[in-house]
């Protein structure tokens, strides 16, 4: 009782509740003058666990992130946060031993996680993102010459039929992990002759990568067909061994990846508009409904024959 007449002879005009705001703010002030702020912030620490790594996981499935995105993030943040973050001091410290632009995505997408799951405050999670370097990738821009593809399709012809259909599969503007899981999984039955090509609807588009539609020649389609009918299965490894095995023996094969290129120029070049080039090749929107994929297949059924028939003469070139 002395305490509250020692405070009201003091400040008259205040109220008791007054009284006890003041108390609480000058005992936080007085533990962040003797400990420091960051024995405040104890409890509110960024960690990364096996409980928080599970729960992570799951909230980027329902926000519909690519499995491999998940895998990379889970990755650099088992490899690199390995002490609480607190500060934006702690941040930068995660990038002593790695300055890749992967740990920056998968920090990013941590502190989003805290904030929208754990109800962290908002402004402390945008400090905190603010003291992430900016990290820009390189901009790959070798694009392989006619001659190089040509040159990697030879050297395909005596490859066993798994590895050059999935090449093939590269012209078309198919990405390798969805070549691979189309070969294994697709039933390619199902695709619809167009007047001398195929089309199958394929609909993968969640993630940053997508794989709306396979659009090929028959003569592609009659090698997926063979391929399907012998009950091979394709991985990732062996795709790998195999450019590994022709590399070692002086035959340097372009990769898939700047296969795409190729063909994404190409379809450009020969007239194909740039927003399906974009759809061929997995590119566009995030989510595609019934509508946006009537539409993109008339454009398929005028445009693509300007495509396949530059396929035709780039075979008979590679077959000369």
């Amino acid at each position: 009782m002395r305490i509250k007449s020692l405070f009201e002879a003091l400040f008259p005009t205040c109220e008791m509740t007054d009284y006890i705001t003041l108390l609480t703010k000058a005992y936080s002030h007085a533990l962040k003058v003797i400990l420091g702020q960051k024995a405040i912030e104890e409890s509110d620490a960024i960690v990364w666990n096996p409980k928080i790594r599970d729960e992570f996981i799951a909230w980027m499935r329902q926000n519909r992130r690519d499995e491999e995105y998940i895998k990379k993030c889970v990755s650099y943040l088992n490899r690199f946060v390995t002490e609480p973050i607190r500060t934006p001091e702690d941040v930068l410290k995660c990038f002593e031993r790695c300055g890749s632009r992967n740990l920056c995505l998968a920090l990013r997408a941590l502190f989003n996680f805290y904030r929208d799951v754990k109800g962290y405050d908002a402004d402390r999670i945008d400090k905190l993102k603010r003291a992430i370097p900016r990290i820009r990738s390189g901009v790959d821009e070798y694009v392989p010459t006619e001659e190089r593809i040509i040159e990697t399709f030879r050297v395909l012809r005596t490859a066993p039929l798994k590895y050059r259909v999935l090449w093939w599969l590269g012209l078309m503007g198919v990405r390798l992990k969805h070549g691979i899981r189309a070969l294994n999984e697709l039933d390619f039955s199902r695709a619809e002759d167009l007047g001398g090509f195929y089309y199958l609807k394929v609909g993968w588009n969640t993630g940053k990568k997508k794989c709306h539609v396979i659009v090929m020649p028959k003569f592609v389609y009659d090698m997926v067909m063979e391929f399907k009918a012998s009950g091979e299965k394709l991985t990732k490894s062996a795709v790998d061994s195999f450019r590994k095995r022709r590399k070692s023996k002086g035959i340097d094969i372009e990769p898939i990846s700047y296969v795409r290129k190729f063909a994404y120029n190409v379809m450009l070049q020969v007239g194909i508009p740039e927003s399906l080039a974009d759809y061929l090749n997995g590119r566009g929107p995030q989510t595609v409904g019934a509508k946006h994929y009537l539409e993109k297949k008339r454009q398929i059924i005028t445009h693509y024959p300007k495509y396949m028939a530059y396929l035709e003469e780039l075979r008979v070139k590679i077959e000369t």
